[in-house]
């Protein structure tokens, strides 16, 4: 397995990080559908994933984590959000 293709644990829960490696692994594992997104500055593209959270949909963009949480759901957390010493 290469050191992009790491799932973080904690209990019941499991997190990926969003990279452009791991675009569509991580759009298969959560069921998100992929999307560009354009730096109004410099018009570079990005990958991005639309992620279902529950009732609505959260934009994940390269950086940001997406949880599964116990109850199968999933959550978009962007880096500083997202807790390493929860998961390992």
């Amino acid at each position: 397995m290469s050191d992009a293709f790491q799932v973080a644990k904690h209990g019941k829960e499991s997190a990926m990080q969003l990279n452009p490696e791991l675009v569509t692994v991580v759009s298969v594992w959560c069921g998100g559908v992929i999307v560009e997104e354009i730096d109004p500055e410099t018009n570079e593209r990005y990958p991005a994933l639309n992620v279902q959270c529950g009732e609505e949909v959260k934009r994940a963009s390269l950086g940001d984590w997406i949880i599964k949480r116990e109850d199968k759901t999933f959550d978009v957390v962007g880096p500083n959000e997202f807790s390493h010493s929860d998961f390992v």
